[in-house]
């Protein structure tokens, strides 16, 4: 139990540690100081932080206990650490351009902020490491194993506190579950990528995306607004182990599966794969011939097709048909606000061996393909 303590206005929670509580008191005149109360001894022993007494106009945040037992916060902006005896400055700031909640992100024993040059650091008790400045978004998010942020440059970043490596991203993850994960990207395009095939869907504007299950994303848009996005996910899996191969004396392209060769038409079908040619390897006769013949290749699921001269658009189905999304309500909830975007235009010479399936009138409808 911790005590009252006498004229204070409030007494804040902060953290607790191995029976050791760690509050923030705000009292009746407005001046604040942490205490730590160890509840491990009888009676509690009762203690205030020195040097965190703190006058009306200035504040204290992000006050929590690291593995170790040592304390670490923010007071007027600067970082300090207290190691049970005395605390001490530790020459790194916090932003004050952007708001606290903004800034800075404590789980567990690590804390991340940005600096007052948009710099993000992380720090935990083995010290603190700096991951350079963040986008003009700020956008970051610190979880127990990994660090994502959106770079200067406009890239997505995944720091792994395991394995110490950071790879590239299309967006920053703000809210994941086992089966997909929820992002925006520096220029504010929300996304949406599924955990299980890898693939990614650019959805909408704005920020704060949150996941309501594996198929429905939400988020909070420029005009204050909140959207909801309805994923199909069969139709946005990909095959994320293919391989898009050649020979050096050949120019027909095939893509590679679970050992199977298929032959690729034409260069629509190859982009709805992998939308880039940076992919295409060079391999020997003999390797391709171990590949059992598996066909011409068909549209990947999930791509937008229209014909010359008809308005209508349609979308490839896990099971190769094509459906019509009757209605931009449903386009939208498939696609979201990019619904009208890379719809390949096709003829009536590529329809051969494509089926035409099911009309989407639902959301079930589309589920459904």
């Amino acid at each position: 139990v911790v005590p009252d303590h006498w004229q204070t206005y409030r007494d804040e929670l902060q953290d607790v540690h191995n029976g050791v509580v760690l509050s923030r008191l705000v009292f009746s005149t407005g001046y604040k100081q942490l205490w730590v109360y160890d509840t491990n001894k009888d009676p509690v022993n009762m203690q205030a932080i020195p040097g965190t007494w703190t006058p009306p106009h200035e504040d204290i945040v992000g006050a929590h206990f690291r593995e170790d037992g040592t304390i670490e916060y923010f007071q007027m902006y600067q970082w300090y650490v207290y190691d049970g005896k005395q605390a001490v400055a530790q020459g790194d700031y916090v932003s004050w351009y952007r708001e606290t909640e903004n800034a800075m992100q404590i789980v567990g024993s690590r804390m991340a902020w940005l600096d007052p040059n948009d710099v993000l650091r992380v720090s935990d008790v083995s010290g603190v490491k700096t991951f350079g400045a963040v986008g003009v978004s700020g956008e970051f998010r610190l979880t127990e194993g990994h660090l994502f942020y959106a770079s200067a440059d406009g890239k997505g970043k995944k720091y792994d506190f395991n394995t110490k490596e950071t790879s590239d991203t299309t967006f920053v993850v703000t809210h994941e579950s086992v089966d997909a994960s929820a992002g925006v990207d520096s220029y504010g395009n929300i996304w949406y990528k599924n955990a299980h095939s890898g693939a990614s869907l650019k959805i909408g504007f704005g920020a704060d995306p949150v996941l309501a299950d594996e198929t429905h994303v939400y988020w909070r848009g420029f005009d204050d607004t909140i959207y909801e996005a309805t994923i199909a996910v069969g139709i946005h899996s990909v095959m994320v182990d293919a391989r898009s191969v050649k020979l050096a004396t050949d120019s027909t392209v095939y893509v590679v599966a679970n050992g199977t060769r298929y032959t690729v038409p034409n260069e629509n079908v190859y982009v709805s794969w992998f939308g880039t040619w940076n992919t295409l390897e060079t391999i020997s006769e003999k390797e391709l011939d171990s590949f059992v013949e598996g066909g011409v290749l068909s549209y990947a699921p999930g791509t937008k097709l229209k014909l010359a001269h008809d308005p209508k658009v349609y979308v490839v189905g896990t099971d190769g048909s094509l459906h019509w999304m009757t209605t931009q309500t449903i386009a939208y909830m498939i696609f979201g606000s990019f619904w009208n975007h890379e719809i390949l235009e096709i003829t009536q010479m590529d329809l051969t061996g494509l089926h035409l399936g099911s009309s989407l009138l639902t959301e079930r409808d589309a589920q459904a393909i």
